[in-house]
């Protein structure tokens, strides 16, 4: 029997203006990579960005 694969990834939805979304359509065109693969590695620098600032207050 074929074993049943599991998705780990899951689907994160944004309401953005159709400007916005041309904004990132173009930066993601120059980075060269999917709209989808920009947007992610953009939050996930900031997401980053941010519990590093926290960790680095909270250590002062």
């Amino acid at each position: 029997m074929a074993k049943k694969s599991v998705d780990t990834k899951k689907q994160t939805k944004f309401l953005i203006t159709v400007e916005e979304q041309n904004i990132l359509r173009v930066a993601a065109a120059i980075k060269n990579e999917s709209m989808a693969e920009f947007c992610r590695n953009v939050v996930m620098q900031q997401a980053y960005n941010i519990v590093k600032k926290f960790k680095s207050s909270k250590g002062s």
